[in-house]
């Protein structure tokens, strides 16, 4: 499950998996070895991997996405963007605290909607 995720990811990115490993500082025989035997890294190595594509540990287990992971998505993104505006996580909150109740439920929808997609996606590349 892990490798598979962990392909996606680098391919979305035009990156290789061993790419991604030696920016990592991995070892070149990290890839194969997840690939080959099925197994997950090391917890600290799943999140220099989620740092670096901007996801969360979660994600890459396969595992469906909280609320706070959708809003630490949402940070990390938004951190690694060159732009002159960064929001943080306090001032995402304090944006969507502005929102009415109404416009709050838009925003969750379009994130259970993005959420869906991807996972939608991950699915029929599985196949």
């Amino acid at each position: 499950m892990f490798y598979d995720i962990f392909k996606k990811l680098c391919n979305d990115n035009a990156e290789t998996p061993n790419s991604v490993c030696t920016k990592l500082g991995l070892s070149q025989a990290a890839a194969p070895y997840w690939k080959k035997s099925g197994k997950t890294p090391k917890r600290e190595t799943l999140e220099m991997v989620a740092e670096y594509f901007g996801c969360t540990v979660e994600y890459l287990l396969g595992r469906e996405p909280t609320v706070a992971d959708v809003f630490g998505m949402i940070e990390k993104k938004a951190e690694k963007r060159i732009a002159p505006t960064k929001h943080s996580r306090s001032e995402v909150f304090y944006i969507l605290g502005k929102l009415t109740d109404s416009e709050l439920d838009e925003v969750l929808d379009f994130a259970e909607h993005l959420l869906l997609k991807r996972q939608n996606q991950a699915e029929l590349e599985s196949q």
